[in-house]
């Protein structure tokens, strides 16, 4: 998925904007409270300095608590300084919430809330190899059952509109979307395509990428496809929305992804972030 997706980079060292819940939050002073705890989310160098050329003086595996000490904005990119030095903050997080299932279309990840590393709902059950996109993930699809039941009637009625639609991509577990963020973050600090773990609508449960046979996969233009368009106009009627389409993806620097569809049950006209 990776390969595809990297052809849409944005070119250019950029700053994450702060009002994105899809990536951690550029840190600013005025952000951290006092005794605000942060985590790392992926593997984490600790600078002499804010640079990336400045001397190594330790390595954080992810999981570790920090306290902030101050912020700074250098090498295109913006530093957290805790006890021992300087860590990028594309590599750090707010501390999550305590897991519990969460209610379908008000998991308050519209809050900016990253969710827990340890969060995967009860009810997931593997998606049947019929409602696959061959070619994508070798790993075993999983949803939870009313998401699932919803995409599959979603994908049933497209395909009988004469439009074949797949899916490429469904739960994420944590770590398993911290291993795609390490190597886009390895890439560019800066990069807008990989969310971070606790801040991928794939750890919902609820929320799949899918392909429509004869088009390119994880491009912005499936949206301007008839299959695309379908997708777009009768999704709502199975309680299906899409987080990041026409209509939605107004977030600075967050690409437009007409594939990424999120089952949210009845709350179709709430501002999911």
């Amino acid at each position: 998925m990776l390969f595809y997706l990297l052809m849409l980079l944005i070119p250019g060292p950029q700053v994450p904007h702060s009002g994105d819940p899809f990536l951690p939050p550029v840190f600013t002073m005025r952000s951290l409270a006092a005794g605000d705890s942060l985590w790392t989310v992926i593997s984490a160098n600790v600078h002499e300095e804010p640079s990336r050329t400045s001397p190594l003086v330790a390595r954080y595996a992810p999981g570790r608590v920090l306290l902030p000490v101050e912020t700074h904005n250098a090498d295109a990119s913006c530093w957290v300084r805790v006890e021992e030095g300087w860590i990028e903050a594309a590599r750090l997080d707010h501390l999550p919430r305590v897991a519990t299932d969460r209610e379908v279309g008000r998991e308050c990840m519209e809050a900016g809330r990253p969710l827990p590393v340890d969060y995967r709902p009860e009810d997931l059950v593997a998606v049947p190899d019929s409602l696959k996109a061959p070619g994508y993930e070798g790993r075993a699809m999983r949803l939870r059952a009313g998401a699932l039941a919803a995409v599959a009637e979603l994908l049933a009625a497209a395909g009988a509109a004469g439009h074949d639609v797949r899916i490429i991509s469904a739960f994420r577990s944590a770590p398993y979307q911290r291993k795609l963020y390490a190597k886009a973050v390895d890439r560019d600090p800066a990069q807008n395509y990989s969310a971070a773990p606790g801040r991928s609508e794939h750890q919902l449960g609820t929320t799949v990428d899918i392909a429509v046979a004869g088009e390119r996969a994880f491009h912005p233009s499936l949206g301007n496809t008839p299959g695309g368009r379908w997708i777009a106009e009768n999704a709502p009627a199975f309680g299906i929305v899409q987080p990041f389409g026409n209509g939605r993806a107004t977030r600075p620097r967050v690409l437009r992804e007409p594939w990424h569809l999120r089952w949210v049950a009845g709350r179709l006209d709430e501002d999911l972030w």
